[in-house]
């Protein structure tokens, strides 16, 4: 486990002669490069470890490391994605969203709020690491919402609508590769697979032309049949967005700091032992 890997490097370091009799920087040195050598070899080990769990039981196979990756996700991933789309969805023009949708009689434009696009659900899904390679591979599935769009709607040449949207629910399927770095996993590539929209309510108002109130409900009927189309349209467009976003975020580690019982994980307990004794080694120079 993470916290038998953490007493593991404290006995190491109680072992070592760092605090007590390195009083040459040779000694010192040589210290420090013995507790390198014992820290590498515990890492190999927990490594190994975790892939023979993992194999061994594939039905709960990592379920305590994944909730640790999607902490991660939710602590970290999300506020960053969530801080970064408003920002990429104006820069590609999507906010107003000049052209959304043509069929038929339909045209569907000047979309506005997709800006407010929030993710509120972000979990790895699948997770496999080869332990010959070292290589992962794993599923995230990320939801999002917008809760209100307004849009200009018209039907043939004379009648034209203020289009209200509301309930805008997008689900992305992700796939993301990377290597097993230290005890977590650093993903280097990440590819939007499909996505999946849809509205909890689009509705027509404020009609303008000649007797648009009585061609209202034939234009409603209209834009129920290409309901689908506008969905997919629009779903399009937040693909292309959120792929540009994980892009710019890669490389993603999870987990950054590995936790046990409350202290720090093996990489942050090492890095603390090596950073005492280079102290150590000062304060007799």
């Amino acid at each position: 486990t993470l916290a038998s890997a953490v007493a593991s490097v404290q006995e190491v370091r109680a072992d070592l002669p760092v605090a007590d009799s390195c009083s040459s920087l040779g000694e010192a040195s040589s210290c420090i490069d013995v507790l390198a050598d014992e820290y590498s070899n515990l890492l190999q080990v927990q490594r190994q470890q975790q892939h023979e769990q993992m194999s061994q039981n594939p039905s709960q196979q990592n379920s305590e490391f994944l909730n640790m990756i999607n902490q991660g996700i939710a602590q970290e991933v999300i506020p960053m994605m969530n801080s970064m789309l408003p920002a990429q969805i104006k820069k590609e023009g999507k906010d107003p969203l000049a052209n959304v949708m043509h069929k038929d009689k339909l045209d569907v434009t000047d979309l506005c709020g997709l800006s407010g696009l929030h993710v509120s659900s972000m979990k790895v899904t699948e997770l496999s690491m080869n332990a010959a390679t070292n290589a992962a591979t794993a599923a995230f599935a990320i939801q999002a919402q917008v809760p209100t769009l307004l849009g200009k709607i018209a039907y043939g040449t004379q009648y034209t609508w203020q289009l209200d949207a509301s309930g805008l629910i997008i689900s992305f399927a992700i796939s993301a590769t990377g290597s097993q770095v230290g005890l977590g996993i650093e993903f280097t590539a990440a590819t939007v697979l499909s996505s999946e929209l849809t509205f909890a309510s689009v509705k027509l108002a404020d009609g303008s032309g000649p007797l648009s109130g009585l061609v209202e409900d034939v234009a409603n009927m209209a834009l129920q049949e290409r309901m689908s189309d506008l969905e997919t349209k629009v779903s399009q467009k937040m693909t292309k967005t959120m792929q540009h976003v994980l892009n710019k975020m890669l490389p993603l580690e999870f987990p950054k700091k590995l936790q046990a019982n409350g202290t720090g994980g093996p990489d942050e307990a090492a890095a603390g032992v090596l950073q005492e004794a280079a102290a150590g080694v000062e304060d007799r120079m």
